[in-house]
Formats: C-alpha cells, sequence, structure tokens
C-alpha cells in the first residue's frame, strides 16, 4: 500500500545573481555595502511590475546614500569653538529714591568680590512697615536671603477714594484751527 502526499512538491525557485558592491566615499568614514538581487529569469506569476523591484532598490540606494552623507557632514563646520572664561570683576552700587508727595521709599546695595555678592534691599510697604532683604550669592551656595520687617502694620479704618495728581504744567502751545 502506497500513500500519495496530500501536496505536491514545487520546484525552488530560480536561482538569483547576486552581486555584492563595496564603495568607500573619499573623505568619509562610511562605507555603502549594496547588494542587488535579481531572479535570473522573469517571474509570470507576479502581478507586480518587472521594474519596481530595481526602483525600489534604487530609491533605498539614495536615501542609505543621503544619509550618509548628512551624518558624515559636521554640523560645526569650524569645530569646536573656544570657551572664554572671563576674570570675575569687583563691583559695588547704591541706590535710594525716597518721594514724600508720591509717598514712594525704597533702595537697594549690592557689593561684589567677583565671586560672591551680598547686599539688600528695602522698600516701605502700603501698610507703612518697612521691608528689608538681605541676602548673599555665590556659585556654591546659591541665593540666600533674609527677610525683615519694622514697624507694625497700619490699617485705616475709612476708605476714601483714590488718590490721584492733576498735572501743574499749563501747555505752551495753542495752535488756532487751519480750517475757517
Amino acid at each position: 500500500m502506497t500513500r500519495e502526499a496530500p501536496f505536491a512538491l514545487q520546484p525552488s525557485p530560480p536561482p538569483c545573481a547576486s552581486q555584492t558592491t563595496i564603495r568607500y566615499i573619499r573623505g568619509f568614514q562610511t562605507a555603502l555595502i549594496i547588494t542587488s538581487a535579481r531572479p535570473s529569469s522573469p517571474n509570470r506569476y507576479s502581478k507586480t511590475p518587472a521594474h519596481l523591484p530595481n526602483m525600489i532598490f534604487k530609491v533605498a540606494a539614495v536615501l542609505v546614500v543621503v544619509v550618509g552623507v548628512a551624518v558624515a557632514f559636521p554640523s560645526d563646520p569650524y569645530g569646536a569653538q573656544p570657551v572664554y572664561k572671563e576674570d570675575p570683576i569687583p563691583y559695588n552700587f547704591a541706590y535710594g529714591v525716597k518721594d514724600d508727595y508720591a509717598g514712594t521709599d525704597f533702595g537697594h546695595n549690592e557689593d561684589s568680590d567677583g565671586k560672591a555678592v551680598k547686599g539688600s534691599y528695602n522698600v516701605v510697604l502700603p501698610d507703612g512697615r518697612i521691608q528689608t532683604v538681605s541676602y548673599v550669592a555665590d556659585h556654591y551656595n546659591g541665593y540666600q536671603a533674609q527677610v525683615s520687617y519694622k514697624g507694625e502694620a497700619q490699617y485705616p479704618h475709612e476708605y476714601g477714594p483714590a488718590i490721584t495728581f492733576k498735572p501743574q504744567y499749563q501747555p505752551s502751545y495753542n495752535p488756532q484751527p487751519s480750517y475757517q
């Protein structure tokens, strides 16, 4: 009793002509390895056009070349820029503003030895207290501030309209109308 195979043996596909090309692009450290596989005889049962695999291969090869060239070129053609580290320069400044008419009173002073900065600023708050901020700042500890207040908050018992100031100047130029 002989048994037949439930399927028929199919012949193997035709051998492919494979070519490998290695190309080195001068000046780059990239080598392109291009392998093309073409069937030795056209496949008559395929529904794709015969030129489609070649076109896909060419597009892929061009894409690999473009990406390789883009990666090979440095983003900065002049190389790394030198870093200039300036020597720290000591400084100090101070200012203060006191305007009794407008009720403005504040000030600021600061001293630096080039490595650390020390200073303070003060302002008269709307409730009548004086806020003083003393600070020290350097690259190791960062900004460290101490806030203190002088006086006691004073709140009015009655609120009135907002204070407005009218200009006290008179215009010196009074043009006459040009139309009659």
